[in-house]
């Protein structure tokens, strides 16, 4: 995208180096008290010329800052060597510049630090004083901004997780689209918080380049939801049945079948234990049951059921093994399968071959290597076992957790943004898988289900830890905010 731009707006890679520099400095101006003495670590690349562009522009704004350029090849970019010039030429007390004979010196106590030493092109581990100053900055205790990258990251690899080679950071702020990296749970402790700085990427360029991973928009949500007819009747809007809460855990059952009631659907049937059923006539009017035990493990489906789904709180005995095996027997449609209804298949690999050819599984992380029979070693490698599986078993599988992915049988991979730690508690997977019943059921395939499920429940937990904070809330107050993500997604006006 930036050769592009360079190419067709046409703008020099110098001139374009200044509009992202000049974001970093706008942001640092809007949003960090400049009270205190600035620090910008650069290296010998084009990361190290935003720093030295950054650096200027500060100045010029009358900040007290300096730049440390780790020269450790005694070789700069043509861009970094441009605004090294610039940046003596103006401000020729403002830089420092470190080759392999001199020690990097550490970030002064109460300074702010800026990481510019590596960029979106580094792979490998760092060594050398490119090392020494990622671990001085990282012992500081001083707050860390990193531009495009924290330091040390490989933009689209796992990353080498000594903490000694990669720069921890409080803030990204990275150019114009999200990288990969930036979107791996495993990278959240370094990265801190990312914000995403518009530098005027040419936008016809996106049409010129492919890839198989995409961020979910709320433009893209917005083109999935389907208008709700002013004449249409229960019957029309889908009708979900969810087997769900076995015994000691109708909970689960009960929190399902209320967050299918916020999706939109017209009916609801629940298979339950027969002996949990007062649970759930009580807890949940407006759902219907179907009961099963020990000698009816042969329960029929409701002839108008348009979704079936089935994991929260089943348990793996006998019974609710049964019961699943014989509801995957006879039903022939794309089925959603989460929780103990994971657990069974991946005991049951024969089953899991026969899925009926789109279903939708929404797995943990823990969930998922049972079912693969594998245990991953990080975020990328887990993200192409999941990309293999969706193509083996035909199957779209959304895997559950900090920046949600969803896989499809195509090679898609679509990433949730919405969502937050306050998120992680028992009930919160029952609650989606709820939701998602009910949006399938309602007419939605479930590509666009598993995308608009994972958003609104993700946006639903927002609101929630927006008003009751992280540690307080928990699974049922996700159900009472689905509406207003609705509303909110939906751009909703009476």
């Amino acid at each position: 995208m930036d050769t592009y731009t360079i190419l067709n707006e046409p703008i020099s890679s110098l001139d374009l180096m200044e509009r992202a520099a000049s974001a970093c400095a706008k942001w640092i101006l809007q949003n960090v008290q400049v009270d205190q003495p600035i620090l910008i670590y650069c290296g010998s690349g084009n990361n190290g010329g935003d720093g030295l562009a950054i650096t200027r522009i500060l100045s010029e704004n009358k900040i007290d800052c300096k730049a440390i350029l780790l020269n450790s090849k005694d070789k700069l970019s043509a861009d970094n060597q441009s605004n090294l010039n610039r940046l003596i030429e103006k401000h020729p007390g403002r830089i420092q510049i470190i080759t392999n004979n001199n020690t990097v010196p550490p970030p002064p106590k109460e300074s702010l630090v800026v990481d510019a030493i590596f960029g979106t092109g580094f792979k490998g581990v760092a060594t050398g004083i490119e090392s020494e100053a990622i671990r001085k900055i990282n012992t500081s205790g001083c707050v860390v901004i990193a531009i495009d990258l924290p330091s040390g990251m490989a933009s689209n690899e796992a990353t080498q997780k000594s903490i000694n080679n990669v720069v921890k950071s409080n803030h990204t702020l990275t150019f114009q689209y999200l990288k990969p990296c930036l979107v791996m749970p495993e990278n959240m402790e370094l990265i801190g918080q990312v914000h995403v700085l518009d530098i005027g990427l040419d936008a016809r360029g996106l049409g010129q380049f492919e890839s198989e991973i995409e961020l979910v928009s709320i433009d893209l949500i917005r083109s999935i939801i389907k208008d709700r007819p002013a004449s249409g009747h229960k019957g029309e809007f889908g009708h979900a049945t969810i087997m769900a809460g076995g015994t000691g855990k109708a909970g689960a059952g009960v929190l399902a079948a209320k967050s299918c009631l916020r999706s939109g659907c017209g009916l609801i049937t629940m298979i339950v234990p027969q002996t949990e059923n007062p649970i759930f006539q009580s807890s949940v009017p407006e759902a219907m049951t179907i009961c099963y035990g020990e000698n009816n493990t042969s329960v029929a489906i409701p002839i108008k059921t348009t979704a079936l789904a089935a994991g929260p709180g089943i348990g793996t005995g006998q019974t609710a093994k049964e019961t699943l095996h014989h509801l995957i027997e006879i039903w022939d449609k794309p089925l959603v399968a989460d929780a103990d209804a994971l657990n069974l298949l991946s005991e049951s690999p024969n089953l899991l071959n026969r899925l009926p050819k789109g279903t939708l599984l929404t797995p943990h992380v823990g969930e998922f290597e049972r079912l693969i029979k594998k245990s991953t070693q990080n975020d990328f490698e887990r993200l192409e076992e999941q990309k293999a599986s969706s193509k083996k078993l035909n199957c779209i599988i959304l895997l559950k957790g900090a920046f949600t992915k969803i896989t499809t049988p195509e090679g898609r991979i679509w990433v949730n943004p919405t969502g937050n730690a306050g998120m992680a508690k028992g009930g919160s997977g029952d609650v989606l898988t709820g939701l998602i019943a009910g949006l399938a059921a309602r007419g939605y395939s479930l590509e666009e289900t598993a995308i608009l499920g994972a958003y609104l429940h993700g946006l639903a937990g927002d609101l929630c830890a927006k008003k009751l904070g992280m540690e307080a809330m928990h699974a049922s107050d996700i159900i009472e905010a689905i509406p207003q993500a609705w509303q909110q997604a939906n751009d909703y006006q009476l």
